[in-house]
């Protein structure tokens, strides 16, 4: 009797964390620009505060695992500045062909796919010894002549 009662305890406990993992992402979403460039800063090593124009972004929680899609607006004449800083703070993709994956179908990996797409930078985020957090950076612009507008984009 005692092996049953066991046997359908380990049962139940089996079938509730099958449950807790499958639950629904929840997304979170933040405009203000203080508190993106603070997430931003923490999740990259890079201070966007003296190039930004506006900010938006999504962070996707599931367990205790995230996934953030971040879009900057930056001054256009400040484009050339954070190109530099991009290259000395992360690793360059400098492969001929970048291919931009879907993002899972976000909104912001969408809108870049439409940009005039200028680099993409990539950077491992660590917080312990076996966590690891792969972050892509794209810069693109859009628009002719004075009206340009430069953006970044990262996704990780």
């Amino acid at each position: 009797m005692k092996n049953r009662i066991t046997a359908v305890i380990l049962i139940i406990c089996c079938l509730f964390s099958l449950c807790s993992c499958d639950s629904e992402p929840v997304i979170e979403k933040e405009n203000s620009t203080y508190q993106i460039t603070r997430y931003v800063l923490e999740l990259t090593g890079i201070d966007f505060t003296p190039y930004l124009a506006d900010a938006e972004m999504e962070i996707e929680k599931k367990n205790r695992e995230e996934f953030a899609y971040i879009k900057l607006h930056l001054y256009f004449k400040k484009a050339a500045d954070v190109d530099l800083v991009l290259k000395e703070e992360t690793n360059v993709d400098d492969a001929p062909y970048v291919r931009i994956p879907p993002f899972k179908g976000h909104r912001f990996a969408k809108e870049l796919v439409s940009m005039k797409f200028t680099g993409h930078y990539i950077t491992v985020k660590t917080g312990g010894l076996t966590e690891s957090r792969h972050i892509d950076i794209y810069t693109c612009n859009e628009g002719q002549g004075d009206g340009r507008e430069y953006y970044v984009y990262i996704f990780g």
